[in-house]
C-alpha cells in the first residue's frame, strides 16, 4: 500500500479529502503549531499490542487527551498488559514506520487482524485530520466521509471515551 494506492481508494469512496505539506511531525506537540490554524479534530494514532502479541489494535485518540491503557485493556476485555507495538511489526503489520501511524494504514493486506478502537471525540468534530501514510503531509476530510472509509475496513471498530 502506498500514498498514490490510499488516494484511489478514496477516489474510489467519493471521499474529498485536502492534503497540506508540511515538516515531519513525530509526536502530537511537533504538530501544535499548524493544527492551531487547521479547522477540525486532531489525532493521534497508537498501534498497540497485548504481550504474547496474539492481539493488535489501532486506537484512535483526540490529540489533546492522555491514554490510559490499562483502562482501554480493560474496556477490551484483554487479560494482558497493552503496549505499544515495536517499529518492525509496525512495518510488517501495516507498511509504516514509527510517527507516520495512521487509520489510513488499515489499508495494508496484512492489517486484516488489527481491531480499531476509536474515540468518541472524534462524533464531536465536522472535519478530522490523518497522516496519508507518511508524517509530512495531513490529510483533512468530513468526519462522516472518515467514517465512510472505516466502514468497508471494519465495520465492527468499537467506539471509546478516552
Amino acid at each position: 500500500m502506498n500514498e498514490e494506492q490510499l488516494y484511489c481508494e478514496l477516489e474510489k469512496l467519493n471521499i474529498p479529502f485536502e492534503k497540506f505539506e508540511h515538516d515531519a511531525f513525530f509526536t502530537c506537540e511537533d504538530s501544535d503549531a499548524f493544527y492551531q490554524k487547521a479547522k477540525g479534530g486532531h489525532f493521534k494514532t497508537l498501534f498497540l499490542r497485548n504481550k504474547p502479541k496474539s492481539r493488535w489494535v489501532l486506537a484512535v485518540v483526540e490529540s489533546h487527551k492522555k491514554t490510559d491503557l490499562k483502562g482501554l485493556q480493560k474496556f477490551l476485555d484483554e487479560k494482558t498488559r497493552l503496549s505499544f507495538g515495536a517499529p518492525e511489526y509496525l512495518k510488517v503489520k501495516m507498511g509504516l514506520t514509527p510517527g507516520s501511524v495512521t487509520p489510513f494504514g488499515l489499508l495494508h493486506p496484512s492489517a486484516s487482524d488489527i481491531e480499531l478502537v476509536v474515540d468518541e471525540g472524534l462524533r464531536s468534530h465536522e472535519y478530522v485530520h490523518f497522516h496519508p501514510l507518511r508524517n509530512t503531509a495531513t490529510l483533512r476530510l468530513s468526519q462522516k466521509d472518515f467514517l465512510k472509509f472505516l466502514e468497508p475496513l471494519r465495520p465492527d471498530f468499537q467506539w471509546y471515551e478516552f
